[in-house]
């Protein structure tokens, strides 16, 4: 294993079966043009994004059954080995359903851990932290995955002074365990802190409570724009010359984008303008075809202005 790696965990992985139907009739029977088999999850498709460009990465995750095999062979095809605790559970299984009209998820069970999977998650973990540089860990989308031990993984993290980059579904689950960049939406700063953020100064009064607990970069999305803000210095991130119309503002790719900027030694606001290209070059090209030369495109058209300066 090479040192200075990073380290992506991906806790509720799932196989997706896809199907495309062009005009999709309710209480008929439809027929699907195209489908698609793969696997996904929040930080793998994350993974997948930087990986193709040189990242050097691992995956861990948990699999079981006749699904964890199948998500861990399309792994193969794609050159990826991940770090596997085998579960006794069947891993998630989703169809998609897709047409002009529509879009429909039907998912099955999350997986249950046994004491002893959690405690060999824990521990592949701890082996592989040794080697790693940066720690990407999703929101705890698998309800059955304990809360101590998920915030134990940060907390491993922090101890061993590994930085973790994290952008939960809700702030009260990783605010005590001081990840060193959280990615949240405006919503949820106001909803935490119990300020009404109209302005820019007021994001950074609001982020100030976030730095009181440890945390060490806040970035702040809105429908106005991004935010970046540390204890000394704040950013405002402006994209509006992109050619193209944002349909998706990716949080988990936003993270993947910054560590593969630190990993490559990128200054900090090169760093940023990685990670924000990668947050939104779905609305330009599909994930999984993504080019370096796609997010350097988008690079070129998206500013980063300091607001407040650090001393």
């Amino acid at each position: 294993m090479e040192a200075d790696m990073i380290l992506f965990c991906e806790f509720n992985p799932t196989l997706r079966k896809e199907y495309r139907v062009v005009d999709f009739e309710k209480n008929k029977v439809n027929t699907f043009s195209e489908n698609f088999e793969y696997p996904t999850g929040e930080i793998l498709d994350s993974m997948l994004l930087v990986d193709k460009l040189s990242a050097n990465s691992t995956l861990l995750t948990y699999l079981g059954g006749k699904t964890g095999e199948l998500f861990k062979n399309e792994l193969n095809k794609r050159g990826i080995e991940p770090v596997i605790v085998h579960s006794k559970d069947e891993s998630m299984e989703e169809i998609l359903i897709r047409s002009r009209s529509l879009k429909t998820t039907i998912r099955g069970e999350y997986p249950v851990l046994t004491n002893d999977e959690e405690e060999t998650l824990f521990s592949k973990f701890n082996e592989l932290l040794q080697n790693a540089n940066i720690v990407l860990i999703a929101a705890k989308g698998n309800p059955n995955i304990d809360s101590t031990l998920y915030k134990n993984f940060f907390n491993l993290c922090y101890k061993n002074g590994v930085r973790v980059l994290t952008a939960p579904n809700e702030i009260e689950d990783v605010i005590d365990v001081k990840p060193y960049l959280m990615v949240v939406d405006k919503e949820d700063l106001e909803n935490y802190t119990k300020f009404v953020i109209k302005t820019q100064s007021q994001v950074v009064k609001a982020s100030n409570i976030i730095f009181e607990k440890g945390v060490g970069v806040l970035v702040v999305n809105s429908q106005t724009g991004v935010m970046v803000n540390t204890k000394g210095a704040s950013y405002r991130i402006d994209f509006s010359d992109l050619k193209y119309s944002v349909s998706k503002f990716d949080k988990n790719k936003l993270n993947a984008g910054i560590a593969l900027g630190i990993e490559r030694g990128y200054d900090f606001e090169m760093t940023l303008k990685l990670g924000i290209a990668c947050a939104i070059i779905e609305s330009v090209v599909k994930n999984r075809e993504a080019e370096m030369a796609d997010l350097k495109a988008l690079m070129n058209d998206i500013h980063v202005y300091i607001i407040r300066e650090e001393m």
